[in-house]
């Protein structure tokens, strides 16, 4: 997925991809723990591995990634909420995890990823501009 500027200029503000935060993400004891339960003895090597050439990567590097963004997608916490108007009143939640903020609403794809959380909700007030207005209307 390539990199979408947000509204407003600023690289905390730009939609990012999960490999970007690989040198914050990878420091973390929890996530070490996670790749640990998936390679075992492996995860020292893969984690060396791990962005040294991102044109060239392994299938193992490839799993690697993919069980780093699903431990970061299931153990966020919601740091901020925002209300919206479709059918009926819903929620845009912004969700954190370590260094990665990013957005999520029922019935929407996530807006993945920010390196803050002005960026993640930049980009919810961009994509649920009618509906977050339509909410502020009802008063």
């Amino acid at each position: 997925m390539p990199a979408k500027k947000g509204s407003r200029e600023g690289d905390d503000l730009e939609q990012k991809r999960i490999k970007e935060f690989l040198p914050q993400l990878l420091k973390m004891p929890a996530v070490r723990r996670a790749l640990k339960r998936q390679f075992g003895k492996n995860t020292d090597g893969i984690i060396k591995g791990l962005g040294k050439n991102p044109k060239l990567e392994s299938a193992v590097e490839m799993i690697a990634l993919e069980e780093i963004e699903d431990f970061v997608t299931s153990n966020g916490k919601e740091v901020e909420t925002i209300f919206a108007q479709g059918d009926v009143v819903f929620a845009i939640r912004i969700i954190k995890m370590g260094p990665v903020f990013w957005v999520e609403a029922t019935e929407f794809d996530p807006i993945r990823y920010f390196s803050s959380l002005e960026g993640a909700v930049s980009a919810a007030e961009f994509e649920f501009s009618s509906f977050i207005e339509a909410y502020r209307s009802k008063g």
